[in-house]
């Protein structure tokens, strides 16, 4: 191959990735829009660029066209650079005050599975001992199907005050939550799943509470089914971001215990502006719920 210039009406040869590392070129390929065998098109060679940039698993991203000098009709070939992030990262935190510190202590991949796939572990110490694992695939394979799965424990203290009496609750919550979606396109994204909500509170005295009206233990149970559909337009390029992103959100909460189910749809919407070195925003949240 030698040569860079496009002409057009120019056939796609083949189309080639240099630089990735952890990124399957197969998922890459699925996504962009200019395919081996179809004419060369510089709006839509843009338009892959963009597509690969908003990844955010990329810092850097361009393509060169070449000349196949090896064909009859001298057809095109193109090669997407790119240059991998730094997907393995690690969570430390540590904060509060005296008798109250809080750590946190995690590790976190973002391109899980080489196709922009979020997974963490995050261990928590707040009184209590909490943790969180989550996984966000949204790209499985070259298929258009995502997953998302989350379990939770959160532990906590909490205190009651009645008159002049107080004590302490044990509060554990347990949260277990699977969202299959697919992609319609590039920008919208359909998802639809539940979870399963559990709190348990547990009283942290030695002191009788009924006297005063309070129980020992009280168990809470809750499903949560939810549909949401994103449509992302955001452009980003480094540390700046354009475009918007609206996302329609839609819950159905039942409890055994609460004879009313609860249900709320709600659309939230946010802008993005480059300004300067950063960006302005704005955000915009309509819904109604019973």
């Amino acid at each position: 191959m030698s040569g860079t210039f496009m002409v057009a009406g120019q056939t796609i040869s083949a189309v080639e990735f240099t630089g990735t590392k952890r990124t399957k070129e197969d998922f890459l390929y699925r996504w962009l829009t200019s395919k081996q065998g179809d004419s060369l098109h510089h709006p839509s060679l843009e338009e892959d660029l963009k597509f690969l940039q908003n990844l955010s698993i990329f810092s850097s991203v361009a393509y060169t066209i070449e000349t196949d000098t090896g064909s009859i009709n001298q057809n095109a070939v193109i090669t997407f650079t790119v240059e991998e992030s730094l997907a393995l990262l690690p969570i430390i935190g540590i904060g509060g005050i005296q008798e109250n510190v809080n750590i946190q202590i995690g590790l976190a991949d973002y391109n899980v599975g080489g196709r922009t796939g979020q997974a963490a572990f995050i261990y928590n110490y707040y009184d209590r001992h909490s943790f969180q694992a989550y996984l966000h695939q949204r790209y499985i394979r070259t298929t258009p199907f995502g997953i998302a799965a989350n379990i939770e424990r959160r532990a906590t203290l909490e205190p009651v005050y009645v008159d002049t009496f107080s004590t302490t609750y044990l509060a554990t919550r347990w949260v277990v939550e699977m969202m299959p979606g697919i992609h319609i396109n590039r920008f919208i994204y359909v998802q639809g799943g539940g979870a399963w909500l559990k709190e348990t509170y547990t009283n942290n005295n030695d002191i009788a509470i009924f006297d005063i009206g309070l129980p020992e233990v009280v168990d809470t149970e809750k499903w949560l089914f939810k549909i949401l559909i994103t449509a992302d337009r955001r452009q980003y390029d480094r540390q700046h971001v354009g475009g918007w992103v609206s996302q329609l959100h839609a819950e159905h909460i039942n409890s055994p215990f609460d004879p009313v189910p609860f249900f709320k749809v709600f659309n939230e919407n946010k802008w993005y502006v480059r300004g300067g070195d950063g960006n302005y925003a704005g955000r915009l949240r309509l819904g109604v719920a019973t």
